[in-house]
């Protein structure tokens, strides 16, 4: 997400001939070096607008591209955090049953709590 300056955006929603339009692109230009300096930085003169197409130097393109990647990057680990957390949940739905028949035999059978012997020793006089 590029963020604009306030008065950009009101220029961009108010817009109303096809000058305008030429205006606005032009200060959204003027505006990306700022925006995507995370990413290494541009030159100010690094995209320019034709007639139809915007044209950007290697160097701006490259920039673009790595802030772009940044931010999917942010994306998809949000995406995998929430998954790995859904899955673990689901295991441990699976598995919540099988600990507490594990708590319930432990209380049951006082191994573990039984002065001066092991449990293994406990197990073998059984």
């Amino acid at each position: 997400r590029i963020l604009a300056p306030k008065s950009l955006q009101q220029r961009i929603i108010s817009r109303q001939s096809p000058q305008d339009d030429i205006d606005c692109v032009k200060a959204l230009l003027e505006a990306i070096p700022e925006a995507v300096a995370v990413a290494g930085g541009m030159e100010a003169g690094g995209l320019c607008v034709g007639k139809t197409k915007v044209f950007a130097k290697t160097q701006a393109a490259n920039v673009l591209e790595k802030s772009r990647n940044l931010r999917i990057v942010g994306h998809a680990v949000h995406v995998q955090r929430r998954w790995r957390g859904h899955r673990l949940r689901k295991i441990l739905r699976e598995v919540k049953p099988a600990i507490n028949d594990l708590k319930a035999w432990g209380a049951k059978n006082n191994v573990y709590h039984a002065p001066g012997s092991t449990a293994l020793a406990t197990l073998k006089t059984q």
